[in-house]
């Protein structure tokens, strides 16, 4: 299953390995499409069979969040140095499924969290996409003119439950909200 630098992109392999492994997928176009297909998303291989009669070398994306029961973690160059030093203290990263980009990028894949939707910087160079993302998977096209590979394959390895504190950085713990008006009143010199 590896899928070397210049493999070319062929949707229905790459979209069945992927359905197989139950997450809900669909053909965006190579470049700067904005998955305008992800309502088509599925794992049903009839369907991407059709897909890809109609797109064989678009590249394969995936749905995050519920459907998938997946979410991702981007990890921009600093963000490197981020989970080093959280190492540091203790705060490791399960072995998980991780894809890289061309120019050394990563996304770490996390079973989804529930009620977890849009984006969320969870630390420098970190951030977290749930409910209502989308993501590419290897080997379709990165931002940078290469492509996506899997440095470890989620049929490799499952993608496992995130650990405490990264659902802590991911959802916030909330200070209940104080009544002011209340504290006034009761503080009111007489």
């Amino acid at each position: 299953h590896a899928n070397p630098k210049g493999r070319l992109m062929q949707f229905f392999r790459e979209a069945s390995e992927l359905a197989a492994c139950g997450f809900q997928v669909f053909p965006v176009q190579p470049v700067g499409d904005d998955g305008q297909l992800r309502k088509h998303a599925t794992d049903d291989l009839a369907a991407l069979s059709v897909w890809d009669k109609r797109t064989p070398l678009w590249d394969v994306a995936l749905t995050l969040g519920e459907t998938s029961d997946v979410l991702a973690v981007h990890v921009s160059h600093i963000g490197f140095d981020e989970l080093h030093t959280l190492s540091l203290h203790g705060l490791n990263v399960p072995q998980c499924p991780v894809s890289q980009s061309s120019d050394g990028e990563a996304v770490l894949w996390f079973r989804n969290l529930s009620g977890f939707a849009g984006r969320r910087v969870i630390g420098i160079g970190l951030t977290a996409l749930g409910e209502g993302e989308i993501w590419r998977a290897p080997p379709s096209h990165d931002r940078h003119g290469g492509r996506w590979v899997w440095v470890t394959a989620p049929w490799d390895v499952k993608p496992p439950v995130l650990p405490d504190w990264l659902v802590a950085r991911i959802v916030p713990h909330r200070r209940p909200a104080r009544d002011f008006r209340k504290y006034a009143t009761r503080r009111r010199p007489a």
